[in-house]
């Protein structure tokens, strides 16, 4: 899968969210794109993420991902919240 450079995500995109081994489906609540800081990005479930941090990864919620994470036998959780 290919990390989402921080200029493509954008407020209400569905991404797959990866950390560590564990991925997660979600939403993108805002992001600090055009604003003179640190990239972050809010997803629901209220975790603000640096996206300069190499062990948390964002993709595009898509088909193709999905697909392959199913290959490689990987759960994709659905709430950020639960375990």
């Amino acid at each position: 899968m290919e990390r989402l450079d921080f200029e493509s995500i954008s407020k209400n995109m569905q991404v797959l969210y990866k950390i560590g081994k564990e991925v997660y489906a979600t939403t993108v609540v805002e992001t600090s794109n055009g604003h003179p800081s640190i990239p972050t990005i809010r997803l629901v479930g209220g975790f603000i993420i640096r996206y300069s941090d190499p062990f948390r990864c964002i993709y595009a919620d898509n088909a193709v991902n999905r697909t392959e994470l199913l290959l490689n036998n990987e759960t994709v959780f659905t709430n950020l919240n639960k375990e």
